[in-house]
């Protein structure tokens, strides 16, 4: 019923993101609608980036003598393009979508570039078993039966590419835990501060955690179906007041999703569901079987099963949370300043200045 920056590998984030960049994705479930999931059939794959020395009118940027070419430039938007669903970008809209994908392109390359650096002058390495394990973690990632050499085609690169760049992904992660492994700690003053300065941030609304069972009838139907589905709905209610299991009977009759749930819904807020069914649910006590409800989906049984009242969290609710954010604040502060003083000492040279700007 309801209503309708990181530091991370050009291909490794790809793989990192899950199997839906593989070809295999799944709408958000509605409460009334059957999700769906992207067809499995891979995308056909991309070209594999060639080593062909370019002319310097084909160097976007070069970085301490490392060049990013306009052809990888473009091999790269592609990929970002197959993996964000190009395909279904409007028109109108997919300029400037490249756009930002070539500015993320072009700072990732300069961003990489000067860590892969800092980490061979500080000699930064990673055991081969580490990238074992990474890459068995993305092949787990991968629909059944695609193996890695087919998921990798689509994106055109190989294995042993992929390899090495899950290494190179490894090891920046490693400098960049060392750059941080001596951050202090938040302290309880941090935390305390941060909860009394930003009390919005754990006013809670109030709640209900609620399950239903739906017979769909659409509200321009005709009368004697209506009636037909009403009746039903009655005699399923019936059964639930005289004591039958709910989850039972909502995998049997519902016609929503949620069945598979036995008809739990969740918890959710005010504004989430259409309004009828809204008011019902938050009107309820709890547990009581509640009277029909009937809305553009057709007829609901409503079993409200908790009531939470508006609240704010406590400060020890949400301090190992707070600490948490804090310590994340820290790091990407930290972790900012020392790319920014990499940038400034790395030889960076855009054969176009207005190409900096990208």
């Amino acid at each position: 019923m309801r209503k309708q920056r990181g530091f991370c590998s050009r291909f490794v984030w790809l793989a990192l993101s899950g199997p839906v960049l593989f070809g295999v994705g799944c709408n958000k479930q509605e409460t009334t609608q059957q999700s769906g999931s992207a067809p499995a059939t891979p995308p056909p794959p991309l070209p594999q980036a060639t080593v062909a020395a370019p002319s310097p009118a084909d160097v976007i940027v070069t970085v301490n003598g490392t060049q990013l070419t306009r052809g990888k430039l473009e091999l790269e938007v592609k990929r970002l393009l197959l993996a964000r669903g190009g395909a279904n970008i409007p028109p109108q809209m997919r300029e400037r979508a490249v756009s930002q994908m070539q500015k993320r392109v072009v700072d990732q390359f300069v961003m990489e570039t000067v860590l892969l650096a800092e980490a061979d002058r500080q000699q930064v390495q990673v055991e081969q078993a580490a990238v074992t394990a990474a890459l068995d973690r993305i092949k787990g990632r991968l629909p059944d039966g695609v193996p890695l050499e087919q998921a990798l085609a689509n994106y055109g690169t190989t294995v042993a590419e992929f390899e090495k760049e899950v290494t190179r992904e490894l090891r920046i992660r490693k400098l960049l835990d060392q750059k941080t492994a001596d951050l202090p700690k938040p302290t309880e003053a941090e935390i305390s501060a941060f909860y009394e300065q930003t009390p919005s941030r754990f006013e809670e609304p109030e709640t209900v955690h609620a399950r239903h069972i739906l017979l769909k009838c659409d509200e321009n139907a005709e009368p004697s179906l209506d009636a037909r589905r009403k009746a039903e709905a009655q005699a399923i209610r019936k059964q639930l007041v005289d004591g039958s299991d709910f989850a039972k009977l909502a995998e049997q009759h519902s016609d929503c999703p949620s069945k598979e749930k036995g008809g739990d819904l969740n918890t959710f807020p005010r504004g989430q569901m259409v309004k009828a069914f809204e008011e019902a649910a938050f009107s309820q006590e709890v547990d009581a079987i509640g009277p029909l409800v009937r809305t553009t989906f057709g007829y609901h049984i409503i079993q409200v099963l908790a009531h939470n009242q508006a609240h704010k969290k406590t400060l020890d609710d949400v301090r190992d949370q707070i600490a948490k954010h804090l310590d994340g604040e820290k790091r990407r502060d930290l972790l900012e300043s020392y790319l920014a003083e990499l940038r400034k000492e790395a030889d960076i040279t855009f054969s176009d200045p207005s190409q900096a700007n990208l």
